[in-house]
């Protein structure tokens, strides 16, 4: 995967950002990064404070890594039978969080983490259509969370 250049914008407001050079880990850490594409003019922002521990034994370390999101899938369940077709649409909208966030994941204003397209994969197998899960858009991203959380892929 090509380097992504982190914009500011794309980084979450909560996130912690670090500025220690010091810190043997900086070159591979996500909040340091982060720090690095903070706007000259900004006076405030959240931080990592040394005692989150020094080096590898740093509580906050987050590895710099992209991953490559989808965004949007308007015409994923075109080609499912009838038959399949309203189970299928719930279980996506539960995984997914409900109604709203299904709708936001659809129409690409949240961004779907790599396990949560490997999920939906995974459902379209189990009902027998393979080869049919496509994504309106991919997009390399940095990975803020571990968990899909959409509110990371928001745009």
């Amino acid at each position: 995967m090509s380097k992504v250049r982190l914009q500011f914008s794309d980084v979450p407001t909560d996130w912690a950002l670090c500025f220690n050079k010091e810190c043997p880990l900086h070159a591979a850490c996500l909040r340091y990064e982060a720090g690095k594409a903070l706007p000259d003019n900004t006076t405030a922002a959240m931080c990592v404070t040394p005692k989150a521990g020094i080096g590898s034994d740093c509580k906050r370390f987050r590895i710099a890594e992209t991953i490559t999101v989808a965004a949007g899938f308007k015409s994923l369940f075109n080609k499912v039978k009838h038959e399949h077709y309203v189970e299928m649409r719930r279980k996506t909208m539960d995984y997914l969080g409900g109604e709203t966030a299904f709708y936001r994941y659809r129409n690409g204003k949240y961004r779907l983490s790599p396990e949560q397209q490997e999920w939906i994969h995974r459902l379209f197998g189990r009902y027998g259509y393979t080869g049919l899960v496509e994504f309106d858009e991919y997009h390399d991203e940095y990975r803020f969370f571990d968990n899909g959380n959409h509110a990371t892929f928001v745009r």
